[in-house]
């Protein structure tokens, strides 16, 4: 689950395309789930910045040394 959390609403089992081809056409005919996974990662989006990503590898390196 890492860094989507437990409550992301696009998980699927490790290995079920018929999970993953459900979840896809549900994604395709429910407007409101696509917006929720949109809204979802949206929130997610400053944890990906490379600026903060290198101040938080260098705070732990420097944490290590």
């Amino acid at each position: 689950m890492g860094l989507l959390g437990e409550s992301y609403s696009g998980y699927f089992r490790v290995g079920d395309t018929k999970g993953l081809a459900q979840l896809l056409r549900r994604t395709e005919t429910d407007p409101s789930l696509l917006s929720k996974l949109r809204s979802h990662c949206r929130k997610l989006v400053p944890l990906f910045d490379p600026g903060r990503e290198k101040t938080a590898w260098d705070r732990l390196l420097q944490e290590l040394i």
